[in-house]
């Protein structure tokens, strides 16, 4: 249960919608880059580590696109939390296009 809060408290704090962001973006990389960053992520074992990289590819929109069939792959996953938030991003990343 304290794990399900965490993650979701980190999940919110990332995506702005209850306090500052913990993982600010590296200036350094571009969009594509930041997006093939979490992409990788999302074959993370920590589930808050996927559940980011998820919120970051639901926040980026319809620019994700092509990540869409990795995300369908996590609503299978064995976190509820972790399928939850693909379910999620995908509808915000297919909204937008």
């Amino acid at each position: 249960m304290v794990c399900k809060r965490l993650l979701l408290c980190s999940l919110i704090a990332f995506a702005g919608c209850g306090g500052v962001a913990a993982i600010k973006p590296d200036p350094q990389m571009d969009q594509s880059q930041q997006l093939a960053q979490a992409a990788k992520n999302l074959s993370s074992e920590d589930p808050v580590q996927r559940g980011i990289a998820i919120a970051t590819l639901g926040a980026a929109g319809p620019a994700a696109k092509s990540y869409v069939a990795d995300l369908k792959r996590l609503e299978n996953d064995r976190d509820p939390n972790v399928q939850n938030l693909a379910k999620d991003a995908i509808k915000k990343i297919e909204k937008g296009s």
